[in-house]
């Protein structure tokens, strides 16, 4: 299956997508929130209506986009060590965090069918950030977010990332809407957002912090 990125307004250029076909396919209940059947179940999990989902390994020309992994904790631990990529987050997190980080969103993938992924730079086979879906139970809606290592700012990472799971989000899941959770002093995601196609929605209150919901619904 091959997808084209829509809408990067930061190149002339559209990048190719490659969803490969090594996916991990499993049952997920109604409540996973996929709008389709896209198969028949083998899994005897569930005895009720059940959807078959698909966890993607996204690449671009520049990115690897996969699902996070055990020899990935050194180079995220020490991305969210940093207090400037922390900043608009919360405060750095540890090793020991780090780690939790990474089972909480292997857990996410496990009920959901997807999660904020890690995001390697091809050229070079370093964890540089993560970017995905997201939507724990009692969020806003379904969330494409971003959090990139200080060395790969400014290189238009998070907008290529995040491009391409729009689209598999419109194109493969069929989600009417995707949305984006935003600090409101945080610039740099703000555009990131705008690059995406989103447009300003509303100020919510998420987890007791105020915050700005940028989105967009599906052409």
């Amino acid at each position: 299956m091959q997808l084209t990125a829509r809408g990067m307004t930061d190149s002339p250029v559209e990048r190719r997508v490659v969803v490969r076909a090594d996916v991990q396919s499993c049952c997920l209940p109604v409540e996973a929130g996929l709008r389709r059947p896209v198969g028949r179940c083998s899994c005897q999990l569930f005895l009720r209506r059940c959807y078959t989902s698909c966890v993607p390994t996204l690449e671009t020309d520049r990115l690897l986009i996969r699902p996070f992994e055990g020899r990935d904790l050194d180079e995220l631990a020490a991305i969210v060590a940093d207090p400037e990529v922390r900043r608009f987050l919360g405060a750095p997190q540890d090793r020991a965090e780090a780690w939790g980080v990474i089972a909480h969103l292997l857990g996410h993938e496990a009920l959901r069918g997807w999660s904020q992924n890690a995001v390697i730079e091809r050229s070079t086979g370093r964890l540089v950030g993560r970017c995905g879906l997201y939507q724990p139970e009692g969020w806003p809606g379904v969330e494409v977010g971003w959090i990139f290592a200080r060395g790969a700012w400014g290189r238009g990472f998070a907008t290529e990332a995040a491009v391409v799971w729009r689209d598999w989000a419109f194109d493969v899941l069929m989600l009417d809407e995707l949305i984006s959770i935003i600090h409101p002093d945080n610039v740099a995601s703000i555009r990131v957002a705008e690059r995406i196609g989103h447009r300003y929605l509303r100020d919510e209150m998420v987890l007791g912090e105020s915050r700005v919901i940028y989105g967009q619904r599906r052409r």
